[in-house]
């Protein structure tokens, strides 16, 4: 079941409503509050790492399941090689020595909705031309031209209400126009019921037509196919099999005779050198050869084994050798590849199967490279033989495989740290952003995760559903303990949910019925009558409000889940979603299975009435299956559709197509908690996605260094910072909470001149909790600086931020030349005549001309200067530079605090080491303010809440 997880933060949080500047306890004065937050000086904890995600582009990270589902080599070119798996389709020109990146197919997700339908599941290469392959899914067949590198989607449906499961493809070798796609299973067949059937296109692929007539005829307990084969020495010949034996037709499938064989078979090769010579393997491990094209068989008896029978699944030859075979099976602890040198007569394995793989997938021999053998496993990844199967070697890229996710969960506060819920390898964790994955197994089952919770207070708190109930880790994942007390039983568990503000309160869907615990998974108790048919939502910041789906429509509770009523939407519908900043906002998506087409409504009003929108792809897609709000743009809304993921920048009355290769089934979408143009998606593998966005945010140096700032307030709320108009090349300047007040210098210098290092620089003068990030989108390179709440913010002076440089000759060269200390300003107080501000390079007016701000500096090698007044500024803010103009190194405000405490406030913040003085005069009174840096000390900023007294008119 596909749902949002959306991080949250370890506090209370109220969404709506302007943040406040400033909280001060109910006895506390703001002087008393200053000094004493004023009292800790925390450095800025700076993290740097490679981007997991793609750059305007999703890229697939990880974790790798190294299941290879289909391979195809290309027959004039046996260099040529392309390789199937869950993250898509990749490409080797040189035998599979190294390979590209993956391509996924835009596929449409068949009804059940499973993702392991709507992958690859075979591909063949033109015999002509190796740059031309064809690749079927579950339903849908489709070509690429280019050796992989873009698909075209040969036909939306191939019969309509017919095929599925389509499991093979073969192409004439005579005349490659001429295709053919084995179907394993039927729906909605006339003559063969579920049995499944063949198709045929003349024209490449353009249009198909069933041939599946006569073709194992129905019978009680239907047919399964497994296999096609077109005779390399007579290609109007094919071969058909599966569970009611062996079929051929001579007329290239219009007519298929009674069955050859009638025993159930799995695999069959023909010898290309010996005409009539076929071999076939079933399920008991048994190998047949005829020598007459199919009249008579002769049984080789039971294949080697080690103790039990296994299923041959896969049979291959090449076409120099002929009596060279290679056998795959799987299903037993020894299974693995076999190879005969005699045509069968004696077996000898040469690959057993690696503990960290279930069976063989797939198996290809280069046709005219013999000794070229290659074998795609289910969990092991892809291996290679250069020497006919004597020597092997993993072929895997780590760009090969995405794992089959569904669910993800990020760390608060950490969000290069994430866990993956898999389909196959159990509960995967990251420490890195995705670079690198490790289990984290210890105590969990052997079966399917499900879905994955995190504990928002306590983010080493972990809660996993199974396939064999709930799990629960204290330790990051590290190990795990049964937390199903409570439960009447152990079926699948869909989905967890923690409480935000109460996080020992939890929410469970187990099999369709709703379970809840109050005591952190320690028991679950059943709550009666409720069916659940879909996803469940808590309002943040009224955590009794809960949204749930069930069989009559969306359900409202308002005491945390006792008693249920029905909304103005009493319809079934599937993905559910809450704006997190504006909870009685929801929406919610019908699909196409439970309604007559494709629907999203959504409520301003808590469920009492509710609009349908317009729909992201009208009446093309089919499927919703996930919907989600950004917790920072209430107005972005992301549907994942079959056809990929839309997007609404105006609450769903809009959409745009963003995403279209996201088009499989998405377990989660997850939003960065620092680094707002990010996103996480849990499908085929963990996606990554960062949206280069200069006019959201702040690019700087031609705009390859995206600037992003999310702050919190001391009341929990949350937000992006504004970024001022006016940003040079080298220096921006943001906002929090009104744009005029402005917070945070940042800054990006060319430091190649002297340490070939490009720098990052930045000043805020704040104490809220912010993470600065800054994007390299060339190297693809982040950079986080984190400031925690209650703590003046620490310069950052970080002269090894980017490797990549440029012009060292820069007029906005840096002139830091010693690791900078920490300190406090020096501050000096006292009385002058009064005199005007005089607007100018030197005096930078601010409340309306009142306060008179100078600034005057001395660098290292002993110059020193008048600080110059950067041309823009706000009624309360303003900015200096130093060296040159672009390169902004102070940014001063006055604020009016005559309302709080009787005094203006100074607040000031220096991206720069050097000796610094500031001065503020009022000069309607006189008073005077002077602020010190020595040289080669950073300074926290000056926060002066007793700056300037002259409140009284």
């Amino acid at each position: 079941m596909s749902r949002i997880s959306i991080p949250r933060r370890a506090m209370n949080q109220s969404p709506g409503g302007r943040p406040s500047r400033l909280a001060f306890g109910p006895d506390e004065w703001p002087g008393q509050w200053m000094a004493r937050i004023l009292l800790g000086v925390v450095l800025l904890l700076p993290t740097a790492t490679r981007l997991t995600a793609g750059v305007d582009a999703w890229s697939t990270n990880g974790p790798y399941d190294e299941r290879i589902k289909a391979l195809g080599i290309a027959p004039s070119d046996p260099s040529t090689i392309y390789a199937a798996a869950l993250g898509g389709i990749v490409h080797s020109d040189d035998g599979g020595e190294s390979w590209g990146s993956p391509v996924a197919l835009a596929t449409v997700i068949p009804p059940e909705g499973d993702p392991d339908r709507g992958v690859v599941q075979a591909l063949a290469v033109d015999p002509r031309d190796p740059g031309t392959v064809f690749a079927a899914t579950a339903a849908e067949i489709w070509k690429s031209e280019d050796s992989g590198a873009s698909w075209d989607r040969l036909t939306p449906e191939l019969v309509p209400g017919v095929m599925t499961d389509l499991r093979a493809l073969r192409i004439d070798p005579d005349n490659p126009s001429t295709l053919y796609a084995l179907s394993a299973t039927c729906l909605g067949c006339t003559g063969f019921s579920s049995a499944g059937g063949v198709l045929k296109s003349v024209d490449g692929g353009v249009t198909w037509t069933d041939i599946s007539e006569g073709l194992l005829e129905a019978t009680s307990g239907g047919k399964y196919l497994h296999f096609l084969v077109v005779d390399p020495n007579q290609t109007s010949t094919l071969w058909a099999g599966g569970t009611s034996g062996l079929q051929r037709s001579l007329d290239g499938g219009l007519t298929w005779s009674g069955s050859v064989l009638q025993w159930p078979v799995r695999s069959m090769i023909i010898d290309p050198l010996t005409p009539g010579t076929l071999y076939v393997g079933d399920q008991f491990g048994i190998l047949r050869r005829s020598s007459d094209d199919g009249a008579s068989w002769a049984e080789f008896g039971a294949f080697p084994v080690d103790g039990s029978p296994r299923s041959l699944d896969f049979l291959a030859t090449d076409s120099l050798t002929g009596s060279r075979l290679f056998a795959a099976t799987k299903g037993v602890a020894s299974d693995g590849i076999y190879r005969s040198d005699d045509g069968g007569d004696t077996w000898t394995p040469v690959l057993r199967r690696p503990s960290t793989h279930r069976g063989v997938e797939s198996l290809a021999v280069a046709a005219t490279v013999p000794a070229r053998v290659l074998a795609g496993t289910t969990h092991g990844g892809l291996f290679l033989s250069s020497d006919g199967g004597d020597s092997w070697r993993g072929s895997n890229t780590h760009s090969t495989v995405g794992a089959s996710v569904d669910d993800l969960v990020v760390h608060p506060s950490r969000p290069s740290t994430m866990w993956a819920a898999t389909r196959f390898l159990g509960v995967q964790k990251t420490l890195d952003g995705g670079l690198t994955w490790a289990p984290a197994n210890q105590g969990l089952p052997a079966t399917r995760i499900r879905s994955l919770a995190i504990d928002p207070a306590t983010p080493e708190r972990l809660y996993a559903g199974s396939d064999g109930g709930i799990y629960r880790s204290t330790d990051g994942g590290e190990s795990w303990s049964p937390a199903s007390e409570g439960l009447a039983s152990t079926p699948p568990v869909w989905w967890i949910l923690v409480d935000p503000q109460v996080p020992s309160t939890l929410y469970a869907n187990v099999f369709y019925s709703l379970y809840k615990s109050t005591d952190g998974a320690g028991s679950w108790q059943l709550v009666p009558a409720i069916d659940v048919r879909g996803e469940m939502v808590i309002d943040p910041s009224s955590t009794n409000v809960l949204y749930l789906v069930s069989d009559e429509g969306v359900l409202k509770s308002v005491d945390s889940g006792n008693e249920w009523h029905l909304t103005g939407l009493p319809r079934q519908v599937s993905p559910l979603a809450i704006d997190p900043k504006q909870p009685s906002t929801v929406y919610a998506g019908q699909n196409g299975s439970v309604a007559s087409s494709l629907s999203i409504f959504k409520t301003t009003d808590g469920g009492v009435t509710w609009e349908e929108l317009p729909t992201p792809c009208a009446s093309h897609c089919r499927w919703i299956d996930l919907l989600a709000v950004d917790p920072l743009q209430p107005n972005r809304v992301y549907a994942a559709t079959d056809l990929g993921l839309y997007r609404s920048e105006d609450g769903g009355n809009s959409w745009t197509l963003e995403s279209p290769e996201l088009s499989f089934v998405l377990g989660a979408l997850v939003f960065d908690p620092s680094r707002p143009s990010t996103r996480y998606a849990a499908g085929s593998g963990v996606l990554g996605r960062t949206d280069v966005d200069c006019q959201a945010f702040q690019c700087l140096r031609d705009d390859r260094f995206q600037v992003e700032i999310v702050w919190e307030d001391f009341q929990g709320h949350r937000g992006i910072a504004g970024m001022v108009d006016g940003a040079t090349n080298d220096s921006g300047v943001a906002w929090f909470f009104d744009p005029g007040r402005w917070e945070a210098l940042v800054k990006i210098l060319d430091g190649c001149g002297y340490n070939g290092q490009l720098w990052t620089l930045a000043a805020a003068a704040t104490n809220v909790e912010m993470v600065l990030s800054v994007t390299d989108t060339t190297t693809e390179r982040v950079n986080r600086y984190w400031n925690p709440a209650g703590q003046s913010f620490q310069p950052v002076l970080d002269t090894k931020a980017f490797a990549a440089c440029g012009d060292p000759e820069s007029p906005s060269a840096p002139h830091l030349e010693t690791p900078p200390t920490a300190t406090n300003w020096a501050r000096a107080r006292g009385q002058a005549s009064t005199a005007a501000c005089v607007p100018g390079n030197g005096e930078l007016c601010l409340g309306s001309g009142r306060f008179r701000v100078e600034a005057n500096w001395r660098d290292f090698a002993g110059r020193s200067g008048t600080a110059r007044v950067v041309p823009m500024q706000s009624e309360e803010s303003g900015l200096f530079w130093f060296f040159a103009a672009d390169n902004w190194e102070l940014l001063v405000k006055v604020v009016d605090g005559c309302g709080l405490n009787g005094h203006h406030w100074v607040m000031a913040a220096g991206a720069t080491n050097v000796e610094m003085e500031l001065l503020v005069t009022d000069t309607l009174t006189g008073e005077w303010v002077r602020y010190f840096q020595p040289l080669g000390e950073s300074t926290t900023p000056i926060l002066d809440t007793q700056a300037l007294e002259g409140c009284q008119p």
